[in-house]
């Protein structure tokens, strides 16, 4: 068991994109919230990489909602409570890895309409888009 970290780092990162786009057969996972940062500054400050959790969410997460709806009509799918069911605080993977992810959506963050042109992808064992 690890023990709780609140000063996240670029491994924890990578791992998030690892397990979500596992889950959601996914190249692309977008971070956004205060732990994007460390996608262009890796060693900033640990005041600035005090967190318990990551904010994120898989490109395809639409497409995986209506597929799952798809297989059962009378569930409702959300990709944001998928991830913070499996990933979230209090789960498995919070005690194992001492942060959670935060499962979110394209509406959580206000965003100016072209935020995807300008934003740069790091790549890893999977893709981490930095919004």
């Amino acid at each position: 068991m690890t023990q709780n970290s609140f000063v996240r780092t670029i491994e924890d990162l990578v791992e998030t994109v690892r397990v979500i786009a596992r889950l959601f057969k996914t190249d692309k996972v977008f971070i956004i919230g205060s732990q994007s940062i460390l996608l262009s500054w890796p060693d900033a400050p640990i005041v600035l990489r005090t967190s318990g959790e990551i904010d994120a969410y898989p490109e395809n997460a639409k497409i995986w909602e209506i597929q799952q709806k798809e297989l059962d009509p009378e569930d409702d799918p959300e990709a944001s409570e998928e991830i913070n069911a499996l990933y979230g605080e209090g789960s498995k993977f919070h005690r194992e890895h001492g942060f959670y992810i935060d499962g979110v959506d394209e509406n959580t963050a206000r965003l100016p309409e072209d935020w995807k042109s300008g934003r740069s992808p790091r790549r890893s064992t999977s893709t981490i888009e930095r919004s």
